[in-house]
This record gives C-alpha cells, sequence and structure tokens, in this order.
C-alpha cells in the first residue's frame, strides 16, 4: 500500500543445481501485453503504447504461460550454474563460517 503497487499475478522458480539444495529464487511479477521476447507470429507491441493500464484497468495484463514457464526455468538453471560456478556460494559459506567463529 506504501507503493501503491499492484500484484496481480506472479511465477516463481527455484534457484538450484544437481544436489546442492534450493539457493535462491528467480521471480517474475505482473507480466503485461508486451515484452522482448516475441515470436514471428504474434502481435506486435507499438513501443510508442502505453505497457501498463491505468490504474484499475486490466486490459494490458494477462497470465503467465507455460511458455513463459519454461523460459524463466532455462533461465534459472543457466542462472544458478553461473552462481555455483563462480564459486560465490562458496566465499559465503566461508564468511558465514568465521563470523559464527
Amino acid at each position: 500500500k506504501k507503493t501503491g503497487f499492484t500484484t496481480r499475478n506472479m511465477m516463481c522458480v527455484p534457484l538450484s543445481v544437481g544436489n546442492q539444495g534450493v539457493f535462491g529464487v528467480v521471480q517474475l511479477i505482473n507480466k503485461t501485453t508486451s515484452g522482448v521476447l516475441q515470436s514471428d507470429d504474434s502481435p506486435k507491441h507499438d513501443a510508442a503504447a502505453p505497457t501498463v493500464a491505468e490504474e484499475g484497468d486490466d486490459r494490458h495484463y494477462q497470465s503467465f504461460t507455460t511458455e513463459d514457464l519454461h523460459f524463466l526455468q532455462v533461465f534459472a538453471s543457466q542462472a544458478a550454474n553461473a552462481i555455483v560456478h563462480s564459486g560465490a556460494l562458496e566465499r559465503q559459506h566461508h564468511q558465514q563460517q568465521q563470523q559464527q567463529q
């Protein structure tokens, strides 16, 4: 209520690699009719047109699709692998152990 932001829909996918367990989440909020990923047969969005409806007007909002979910799962998998291979999780775990001592 403080910001006036309204959550209309949400999609979340865990960040995990193999047996490492879940160490984060990727979250998308409020899908709109515009987007950067469009297939050749999808309707084109006029860049000059508004992408968000006026408050209380849901005409410009859509639900997330199974295609969106698949894309987010692939994105999350790549992000999780990058995080694990960067060594960031090990450094964070090491820092936490040092602080507890």
